[in-house]
């Protein structure tokens, strides 16, 4: 049972993540345990749970809704506000240090007010990673996707990314993507390096094409019911622990990227280097979907803001006023 600070007693906080105890994520929480065990003389501990142990990502998040689990690390916040879903558009950052800058700024301010209406506060941001495509066949050119069925995360830009390269997306949830490929309901997936290994998704998939067509983060949350009842100085702790795990994990997830392409060779995956210009070309008609109209000024704010971030236009341009991205009063989230 879930204690909160009483004399004598140890506050539990119990994180669930849906990947593996061997996933990146495990280093980030790990960090974030070791430093608040320290500062608060083991007042506090952090308990972690992997594979979905707690429930998928979208389970988890309604349990932190509903003040029933304290921390998850989860990617699908779209199911709280499509918002979201415009940080993962494809093509949208330019490398890792303009995604940092992006999620220092004020955007990570809005999106944490946005969750907050949810029962949620975010902490922090890790690397889920540059998405690239798997597929039983190799895939050099958009057109090669034509007819196949995707299986992309329940996430609008993602599926509209895919409608826009010609694929057939088939959104499901993490923990349906292996069996989904084993029985040929898909044709193929899109992960990072990382989910594809850990997963074991080389043992149903021949081909990786690195495409790197979106760049994916996942959210630690922390149940606003028992963020509001620690005291000032346990939130700043909590904090700053869960922001150094983060930067610990973003660090570490990068350095791998070298390592899990060598180990997919290993199991016998084939690389392919596919015709990346003619995927950005192609995927810009997401940026044109009836998802994103309707997120209106809310998605020239957000465009805007990591543009700047990048010091060049990595957005394609929208088809709307940008004058109304300009009023954070109409425009913000």
């Amino acid at each position: 049972m879930r204690t909160y600070r009483m004399p004598g007693r140890t506050l539990h906080i119990r994180a669930g993540h849906a990947h593996s105890e061997h996933h990146s994520f495990r280093k980030g929480l790990e960090r974030a345990k070791t430093i608040i065990d320290l500062e608060s003389e083991g007042r506090i501990q952090l308990d972690f749970f992997p594979n979905e142990q707690l429930g998928s990502e979208r389970q988890m998040q309604e349990m932190l809704a509903a003040g029933t689990l304290d921390m998850a690390v989860s990617g699908v916040l779209t199911a709280f506000d499509p918002a979201f879903s415009l940080l993962e558009m494809p093509y949208l950052y330019r490398d890792r240090d303009h995604v940092k800058r992006v999620f220092a700024g004020p955007i990570f301010d809005t999106l944490d007010a946005l969750a907050s209406l949810h029962g949620v506060k975010i902490l922090g941001v890790m690397e889920v990673g540059w998405r690239d495509i798997t597929a039983n066949r190799p895939v050099r050119v958009p057109s090669d996707l034509a007819g196949l069925a995707i299986r992309t995360p329940e996430d609008p830009a993602m599926i509209e990314t895919f409608r826009a390269l010609g694929a057939r997306p088939v959104p499901l949830s993490f923990n349906q993507i292996y069996e989904a490929l084993a029985a040929k309901v898909v044709d193929g997936e899109e992960n990072p390096l990382e989910n594809i290994y850990d997963d074991d998704l080389y043992r149903v998939q021949r081909f990786v094409m690195i495409t790197r067509h979106i760049y994916n983060i996942a959210y630690v949350l922390i149940s606003m019911r028992l963020w509001l009842r620690l005291p000032p100085r346990d939130r700043a702790l909590v904090a700053h622990a869960v922001h150094e795990g983060c930067a610990l994990q973003m660090d570490f997830a990068s350095q791998q990227e070298r390592e899990y392409a060598r180990r997919l060779k290993e199991q016998g995956m084939r690389f392919i280097d596919p015709d990346t210009a003619a995927f950005r070309a192609a995927s810009a008609g997401a940026y044109q979907s009836e998802f994103v109209k309707q997120q209106g000024p809310r998605a020239a704010w957000i465009f805007e803001r990591i543009n700047q971030c990048a010091g060049i236009d990595t957005v394609p341009k929208l088809r709307a006023d940008p004058a109304a991205a300009r009023n954070p009063e109409s425009g913000a989230p």
